[in-house]
């Protein structure tokens, strides 16, 4: 068995082409057993392949091996970068009829299908994993909003505070994809956690990343968490970075509203203005200056917001915005390059001009 076969029938149980899968299962039955190829078709809802691949001896369980540790089931609830489809539905459903577990964990975050189904926000997957048997314990009930059920498992007095996984009740509940659909539940869970001693400002190691806040998780789209949280006197800089990935909104803004730091440093000594620069976001770039972001701040190399631009050619518009707020073109870093001398090196024909 080969990658290119391999590569081939995962293709085809992406796409759904059940001839194609079924000829090669046919040359080949022990592509079945590769998890690829059960977790391809679960990705993109696509029934048909999911059960011609258990009949032919797939495992419902199989892990692709990454540090994600995908499964079918956890594929198909989160579906990352695939419109859901009733499709998707339908695979949940098989898989379980095929005996997948409800228990198993999966993702970098090493979560369980509830758990996903929580963190995405699907109140209808939720429903029926919960008719399945999806196990309920304290972090379940905090990702999915069930404020009865966090209440029930602290008055019991016997939850733990972190998961086996290393995610806190907080991580959990900031984690929820329920923050529009389910505000108040989660606002309460978070303020019901943070009265029985929840830290709001914990960092963990969850799966490979270090550092891990619970602001982190709420600072991507869990407004309601988030805003209670910074109410409630948590550190903004453990997430006020995660929400400036993408144009700045009212959660950049509540973030701000609470003493989130334009000129914070992440621990590498990177000012968040050069790295918005390096990762060319210029909305964010511009919306951290016009709120008072230092463009003279350097980094461990010297390089201040002005040699960042100048290096990766960005747009003229943000160049001249960082020079009229108060970047210096002599400035040189610990090369004693200057930003023109990185735009010349670069090519940077159009910003050569500006500097």
């Amino acid at each position: 068995m080969g990658l290119k076969d391999v590569k081939k029938a995962a293709d085809a149980a992406s796409r759904g082409d059940v001839p194609t899968l079924h000829t090669l299962l046919n040359s080949q039955p022990e592509l079945a057993e590769d998890a690829r190829l059960i977790n391809a078709a679960a990705l993109t809802g696509q029934l048909e392949a999911t059960r011609l691949l258990l009949a032919a001896g797939a495992d419902p369980d199989a892990v692709v091996p990454s540090h994600e540790g995908y499964r079918p089931l956890h594929r198909a609830i989160e579906h990352r970068g695939v419109p859901k489809t009733e499709g998707h539905r339908a695979v949940v459903v098989a898989l379980l009829d095929a005996g997948a577990s409800l228990d198993k964990r999966s993702t970098w975050r090493q979560i369980t299908p509830l758990a996903v189904a929580g963190m995405e926000g699907d109140e209808e997957m939720i429903a029926l994993l919960s008719q399945r048997g999806a196990p309920l314990n304290i972090f379940t009930a905090a990702i999915t909003a069930d404020v009865a059920g966090v209440r029930k498992f602290i008055r019991a007095k016997s939850a733990p505070r972190k998961d086996s996984n290393n995610m806190s009740l907080l991580h959990y509940a900031a984690l929820s994809g329920l923050g529009d659909k389910a505000p108040l539940a989660l606002r309460q869970i978070t303020e019901t956690l943070l009265d029985a001693g929840a830290d709001g400002n914990a960092t963990e190691q969850v799966g490979p990343y270090p550092g891990i806040s619970v602001l982190h998780f709420a600072a991507c789209e869990n407004f309601p968490v988030a805003e209670t949280l910074l109410s409630r006197g948590c550190n903004p800089d453990l997430g006020f970075g995660q929400c400036l990935w993408r144009t700045p909104t009212r959660m950049a803004e509540m973030f701000l509203a609470h003493g989130g730091n334009v000129n914070f440093r992440d621990p590498a000594g990177q000012p968040l203005l050069n790295s918005r620069i390096h990762w060319n976001l210029p909305s964010v770039v511009l919306w951290l200056l016009k709120n008072g972001a230092d463009p003279t701040q350097a980094d461990a190399l010297g390089n201040t917001a002005l040699h960042e631009a100048a290096d990766r050619g960005i747009n003229p518009k943000v160049i001249q915005a960082i020079i009229e707020r108060g970047g210096k073109k002599t400035s040189r870093n610990k090369a004693g390059q200057t930003p023109l001398d990185l735009a010349k090196a670069k090519m940077r024909m159009k910003v050569i001009p500006l500097l």
